[in-house]
């Protein structure tokens, strides 16, 4: 199961995953560190693997829980132990948590495994301190413990509590306390009955073990003694310490660990076998010697001064040593005694160098994390490379550092940041062309170019850098996306050769550099691009303005010239009507009538479309005037009756309102109206209605005057809805298409609408027929006393209508 692992914890190869306390995740560090399959860890409850499996105790359990962090013994499924420390994190509000498992067993604890593994004949078992687990037991031991306990699956990881009920207030007890809290060796004798007439004795000899001065493990020996005592052959005292020395000799003889006895002038009085291997003599050529007689290179001022410090103090004394000639590091202990002093050591060399080398990763992940946080939210990242290299360079150790950027333009590299060049050579290696030095040969190659050893090189083209001082030189090409932005170098006076982490850091920081600059120019190049492109739209834009101020300006000289000869034409056929009427034949007057009917519609397109080029150019200007608008309405209504009896269609004026002036445009308002009527009119079949109704109402959060022209015409499809305001639209039907127009009576009375400050409103039902509303605001003109201007004369008003409807078939 894949997870994501905190940063913090990165590091921690072995967890594993809850949901709810169920086990959901385990990795494989986890596995090899227990030893069990995946099958017997998932799906079981998290206390079952815990202080089951695992034989992890209760309370530790909860303390993790509690805590988040508890150090404890884990046993793995062949009954090793491990002391680990357990981190518990929850995923926030969520019922998710992971265990983390660090390993903190250390080489201690597995010299005292394998002594116990060495003493496999005797009867013999480790335990930890302070709680008394039973870690590891021989196969001996086991069979002086009562049953079930004498099988190690039911002994291992328990409390010596657990294995032995009686333990609690015993002696045993007692001496067991004893030993730690003296730190000396203790005897207990204890008695074991089989049945009624088989009883065993045997003897315990505690032997507390130290770690950092303090008892952290207890050593219990265990010796078969029935047969004496049965005999009455007691063990005088002197053979029962001969054993004890013996036990304690074979113990010292067997561990891992270095073990000295110093007398009282500092002379070698007992040297362990480990100990001679790391002093590099035998043990017969040290005992009886002084220690600095066969030490020389030890430091007597540094080592001197722990052994003076622990005598005059007389209390144990740790501290390192590192030796330089092996580059080995140690943890000694100085116990002091009345008769001496004893002396122990543990290498630490894999441990320091571990330690040191995480120190160090961590380090260089900072560098890079804070390089890559700060090349990212630069918009100047050439700026900020030297100061951000020269932490490079004092983390790799190195005392140069060059970086060069390519010129597109001059094609060669010109050097944007350097460290560790004095002026003139600065100066020299300003410009660069492909393929001249090694910064020059990795943008050509495009590859890394490391040279090692310099000093000792007689190759002509590192004679600059011998000169320099320079004893290994490694340049890195930046290469983003296939292009050679620049290179980044890094020189050493002090070392000869770059390792393998050294030349991947600079890898590292090489392509974060190369990516930042590549971003940058990246986004240069989009935002020139980006300015292009808004110019050339502004430029298309400025013409297309053009464009329409010449066709307005185009239509509008059109218009009116269209005007003239359709007032010559109007005029007479109406003086033709007036003189000689009588005298034409119905042919003739059939002719006359059609050619009003087109003259009419000539000017009402013309109208339009001149209203439409005024309205575009803002040149259309409200003439404002207060009106009563029920009566302007009932007027136009009454103009148009007769075009709506043609069809047989009852046109109704409706109105609660006897009158109510507001500030109008009234020439404006007739066309509005005029045009909604005509729509109606237009689309409603015969024997239908068309209502006219004016009222008041609250819209659009004030209050208006709204005027409504309903049909019962076969109505707006409703995805067309939205369309029938725009230029030129036309509900295309078979019925719709039987009246002639060109689509902008409804956008310009829109026009008209909101150009008086008003709106305009649809709405429709196929079958049912259509509203059209428009609303104006309830407020008067500011002006004298005078009364609302009367509505225009009925003449005008009904050549308005006639020109309005002329688009209908009489």
């Amino acid at each position: 199961m894949k997870y994501r692992i905190p940063e913090k914890y990165s590091g921690f190869h072995s967890f594993l995953t809850c949901q709810s306390s169920v086990i959901t995740g385990i990795n494989k560090g986890f596995l090899r560190q227990t030893g069990y399959s995946e099958s017997e860890i998932i799906n079981r409850h998290i206390d079952d693997v815990l202080t089951g499996l695992l034989r992890i105790q209760h309370h530790k359990v909860q303390k993790v829980k509690a805590k988040g962090m508890a150090e404890c013994f884990l046993f793995t499924k062949a009954l090793q132990p491990r002391k680990v420390c357990i981190r518990l994190v929850n995923e926030g509000d969520s019922d998710r948590s992971v265990y983390y498992f660090i390993d903190k067993s250390g080489s201690c604890l597995n010299d005292y495994l394998l002594t116990l593994k060495q003493l496999n004949d005797t009867a013999c078992a480790l335990y930890a301190v302070p709680e008394l687990i039973l870690l590891k037991a021989s196969p001996k031991y086991l069979g002086y413990l009562p049953e079930p306990a004498n099988k190690a699956e039911y002994s291992i990881g328990k409390s010596v509590g657990n294995i032995f009920p009686d333990f609690k207030g015993s002696a045993q007890e007692l001496v067991w306390n004893r030993a730690i809290g003296s730190g000396k060796i203790k005897h207990v004798k204890k008695r074991r009955k089989f049945s009624e007439n088989q009883v065993t004795y045997w003897e315990s000899c505690v032997i507390p073990v130290f770690k950092n001065r303090k008892v952290r493990y207890i050593y219990e020996v265990i010796t078969d003694v029935t047969d004496r005592d049965k005999n009455n052959q007691p063990m005088t005292g002197q053979a029962q310490l001969t054993k004890v020395k013996q036990l304690k000799l074979d113990i010292l003889e067997s561990i891992r660990v270095g073990f000295v006895i110093l007398d009282q002038d500092w002379r070698f009085a007992y040297v362990n076998p480990q100990a001679a291997h790391y002093l590099g003599l035998k043990p017969d050529k040290l005992v009886g010697r002084l220690i600095w007689d066969c030490l020389e290179w030890l430091d007597k001022t540094e080592v001197g001064g722990y052994l003076r410090q622990a005598q005059m103090e007389c209390r144990p004394i740790s501290f390192e040593f590192h030796y330089p000639d092996t580059d080995q590091y140690f943890n000694c202990s100085i116990y002091p005694a009345t008769s001496g002093m004893a002396i122990y050591w543990v290498e630490t060399t894999k441990h320091k160098h571990t330690e040191r080398e995480a120190i160090r990763n961590k380090k260089k992940a900072d560098i890079l994390y804070e390089m890559a946080g700060k090349l990212h939210a630069s918009n100047m990242p050439l700026r900020i490379i030297k100061k951000l290299c020269l932490k490079i360079t004092d983390f790799l150790g190195c005392q140069l550092f060059i970086n060069y950027i390519v010129d597109e333009k001059r094609k060669k590299l010109r050097m944007n940041a350097c460290w560790g060049l004095d002026d003139q050579m600065r100066k020299e290696l300003e410009w660069i062309d492909y393929g001249h030095t090694l910064c020059g040969c990795a943008a050509r190659d495009r590859t890394r170019v490391v040279v090692e050893n310099i000093q000792h090189s007689t190759d002509t083209e590192t004679e600059w850098y011998r000169t320099a001082g320079i004893r290994a030189f490694a340049s890195h090409p930046l290469v983003e996306k296939d292009r050679v932005v620049g290179t980044l170098a890094f020189g050493s006076r002090t070392k000869d050769t770059f390792s393998r982490d050294d030349l991947a850091l600079m890898k590292a920081v090489a392509d974060l550099t190369a990516t930042a600059i590549n971003r940058v120019r990246t986004e240069r190049r989009m935002k020139e691009q980006h300015q292009l492109m808004l110019e050339a739209e502004r430029e298309r834009i400025a013409a297309l303005k053009r464009y329409i101020k010449m066709k307005d300006e185009f239509l509008s000289i059109i218009s009116h010239e269209f005007k003239t000869p359709l007032a010559v034409i109007f005029s007479a056929i109406q003086t033709m009507e007036h003189t000689c009427g009588d005298e034409l034949s119905e042919k003739a007057k059939s002719f006359i009538s059609k050619i009003r009917q087109n003259s009419l519609r000539q000017l009402r397109l013309v109208n339009n479309l001149l209203d439409i080029t005024r309205l575009n150019s803002g040149w259309l200007i409200p003439n404002w005037s207060n009106v009563d608008i029920v009566r302007l309405t009932r007027a136009i209504t009454q103009s148009v009756e007769v075009y709506a009896r043609q069809k047989n269609i009852a046109l109704t004026f409706q109105s609660r309102l006897k009158q109510r002036v507001i500030q109008m445009d009234q020439e404006k308002y007739e066309r509005i109206l005029l045009n909604l009527l005509s729509n109606a009119i237009k689309f409603t079949p015969e024997g239908k209605s068309v209502t006219v109704r004016v009222y008041m109402t609250k819209k659009f959060g004030s209050r208006m005057v709204g005027i409504e022209v309903k049909d019962e015409g076969m109505g707006i499809p409703r995805e067309k809805m939205d369309a029938i305001f725009e230029r030129f639209f036309q509900v295309d039907s078979s019925f719709t298409r039987q009246a002639e127009g060109i689509g902008i009576g409804l956008c310009l009375a829109q026009k008209f609408t909101e150009s008086l400050g008003g709106r305009m409103t649809a709405k429709s039902k196929v079958g049912q027929g259509s509203s059209f509303s428009v609303f104006f605001p309830d407020t008067k003109k500011e002006c004298s006393d005078a009364g609302p201007e009367n509505v225009q004369q009925d003449y005008k008003l009904l050549l308005t209508a006639s020109v309005e409807f002329s688009d209908m078939v009489s």
